[in-house]
């Protein structure tokens, strides 16, 4: 009596087993339908209750944190939910799979703020998947914003060689060479973006055209006064001449650098406020000790900016001004991204 009731029960729990199997895999089956579908209220709830039936299923994970993010904007929700779904993927079995959730995963972090993490997670996607431009490109952005100058460039050309029709490529290229002072190169990529992007072709000329305009006027180039998306850029009393006379005005090259003969360009970031204050100058790029220190002396003492503005209201605004030290003579060049 007690045997056969413990094998009923047994049995019992067996079928539940086996109906909550099927039931899962029916589930997924119908979220992916909706999925695919376009039908993503409906995709999200059928993977909810998945992943609540079979916590292990990495690939219901990644779908309802794709959704998420894609969807519902919701970065938090869809950076738990990829996070648990890179946890449950066998790489070795699906190494595409696993890199595009990876690739989500690093569009969850980035959208928290979470630098390091996003650049971990792009770093993961590109280890499994080597042959996608899309995510060459967008660690080359990464790399680009935190002025890692070499790997930005060297993701660059990755994707450009993957996708060789894809004006940005060219851009961020050219931007990265820009900010080396390899004014020739950044020319190039940026001439042929232009012709890669008709919508965008005159602004990647009229940088390329100032970048020129820099080379022959020996630095002191004016910069356009507004950006892509409208917004006016911060202004030097009396503009960028302006601007290079005081810094060679105010330079005072360290004796140092002068006995062992040190020359270069060391790049400044600052920030421009709604004030038009220079604030937070850190070196992005450095020589020595002592020219670094001397450049971000002279950034520091700058009188107000006119501060930059989006649609009429003044904004805060990522400044690049870099100091060119060469034994008796300074010259500057700057640029802005607008935050």
């Amino acid at each position: 009596m007690k045997l056969s009731k413990r094998l009923l029960i047994l049995g019992s729990f067996m079928l539940l087993c086996a109906y909550a199997a099927w039931a899962g895999k029916q589930l997924f089956d119908l979220g992916m339908e909706a999925y695919n579908a376009g039908q993503y209220d409906m995709a999200l709830n059928y993977f909810n209750q998945e992943v609540a039936a079979t916590p292990s299923n990495g690939y219901a994970w990644a779908y309802k944190g794709s959704i998420l993010l894609r969807q519902y904007q919701d970065a938090q929700g869809a950076a738990d939910a990829l996070k648990n779904a890179v946890g449950h993927i066998d790489e070795e079995k699906d190494a595409p799979f696993a890199a595009w959730t990876y690739y989500e995963y690093y569009g969850a972090l980035d959208e928290m703020g979470d630098k390091d993490g996003a650049l971990t997670a792009l770093d993961n996607a590109i280890r499994l998947n080597g042959n996608d431009g899309d995510y060459y490109q967008d660690r080359a952005i990464l790399h680009y914003n935190n002025r890692n100058l070499a790997q930005a460039e060297a993701d660059a050309l990755r994707a450009a060689e993957l996708q060789p029709e894809a004006a940005n490529n060219y851009n961020i290229l050219g931007r990265t060479y820009m900010h080396q002072g390899r004014n020739a190169e950044a020319i190039t990529a940026f001439e042929k973006a232009a012709t890669l992007a008709p919508t965008n072709a005159e602004s990647y000329s009229n940088i390329a055209a100032k970048l020129r305009e820099l080379d022959t006027s020996n630095g002191f180039a004016e910069r356009d006064t507004v950006t892509a998306d409208g917004a006016v850029l911060p202004e030097f009393p009396g503009g960028a001449k302006a601007l290079a006379a005081y810094v060679k005005q105010n330079l005072q090259y360290p004796q140092a650098a002068i006995d062992t003969q040190t020359e270069g360009t060391v790049y400044v970031d600052c920030v421009i406020d709604k004030q038009g204050r220079v604030t937070k100058p850190t070196v992005a790029q450095g020589i020595s000790p002592e020219l670094d220190a001397e450049a971000v002396r002279v950034v520091s003492t700058l009188p107000p900016f006119t501060p930059a503005s989006l649609k009429g209201k003044p904004i805060d605004c990522n400044f690049q001004i870099a100091v060119r030290f060469r034994l008796g003579d300074t010259k500057t060049i700057n640029t802005c991204n607008n935050k």
